[in-house]
């Protein structure tokens, strides 16, 4: 595998590369190492951008389904929110090629966002909701970096249902006619 950040450039550049359909599913079964199914999840994202053929959705169906069997079954608790915010800018780009696919992936966000909420204190679940109902739709959570991998699992799991929950909007907004899930009821005039 290359560095995931050549992704985009080569999907761009190299007229050909769609080629690597044929081959991706094998290598993301085989490798076994996580770091490299989600390079072959970018790989998917970036070609189903640039090739929305079949077997592009074929190939990120497929993903979506191993990622949500690997994310809520195989995985320990203390890789999953490391994991799951590696794939979602992925996520969100297959969402936005295919969105045939948004209600499974919105349903994988939900479920492993659930599943890693589960293992926060009280306090921390409740300043987590504080936290997402006073933060603007717009302000993006930040990425993973060296200091992020040095924080508390309780503190990156918390970043990344940030960035779940960041994610599911832009889901929701792009894949969506409707734009919003439910509309806040009306508070009557006094």
């Amino acid at each position: 595998t290359y560095p995931r950040s050549l992704i985009p450039v080569s999907t761009q550049a190299i007229p050909s590369l769609h080629i690597c359909l044929d081959n991706v599913v094998n290598v993301f079964r085989l490798s076994g190492d996580y770091a490299k199914m989600v390079f072959c999840l970018d790989l998917v994202s970036h070609l189903s951008l640039h090739y929305n053929i079949q077997a592009a959705l074929d190939r990120a169906a497929f993903m979506i389904d191993s990622f949500y069997h690997i994310l809520t079954a195989i995985v320990c608790t203390d890789e999953r929110p490391d994991l799951l915010h590696a794939c979602l800018p992925a996520f969100l780009r297959i969402s936005g090629a295919f969105p045939s696919l948004a209600p499974v992936i919105a349903r994988l966000l939900l479920t492993v966002g659930a599943q890693i909420a589960s293992t926060l204190s009280h306090e921390s679940r409740t300043a987590l909701r504080l936290s997402l109902s006073a933060s603007s739709e717009e302000t993006e959570p930040p990425d993973w970096t060296e200091d992020t991998l040095a924080l508390s699992l309780s503190e990156r799991s918390q970043l990344c249902i940030k960035k779940v929950m960041w994610t599911f909007n832009k889901l929701i907004h792009r894949c969506s006619a409707q734009r919003f899930l439910y509309y806040p009821p009306e508070v009557p005039a006094v």
